[in-house]
């Protein structure tokens, strides 16, 4: 979403931050307990948006690198997040078999139900 930088996550529980134009690293940011397992910018923004198996998801600053935000409400690992185009919305999944709609400013969460609730 913002071609200025490129960002990743990991195994090692952080979040880089790198230059799209040489390829350094500008910032990593620490804060997630375990693997790093999906990441994603929010366009115009300096927000990135993590999912990690600690089961919580955290909103960065990548310039200052501060966690701006995190939301938990998974009971499982975050296997992925995504951003609805055009919105405020974070979309989340989980190996507790749930989705998760947030929005991230204000931090609401709409969610949806688990199966086992079916």
């Amino acid at each position: 979403h913002n071609t200025k930088f490129i960002v990743s996550g990991g195994d090692d529980t952080k979040v880089k931050v790198w230059s799209n134009e040489t390829g350094q690293c500008i910032n990593t940011l620490v804060g997630h307990k375990n693997a790093v397992r999906s990441v994603v910018s929010i366009r115009d923004t300096e927000l990135i948006v993590s999912g990690s198996d600690d089961k919580t998801i955290m909103i960065w600053n990548y310039f200052t690198g501060q966690c701006i935000n995190t939301l938990s409400g998974h009971e499982s690992f975050v296997r992925q997040v995504s951003l609805l185009p055009d919105s405020q919305l974070i979309v989340s999944c989980s190996d507790d078999q749930t989705v998760k709609i947030w929005q991230y400013y204000p931090c609401l969460l709409y969610t949806s139900p688990s199966p086992r609730d079916s």
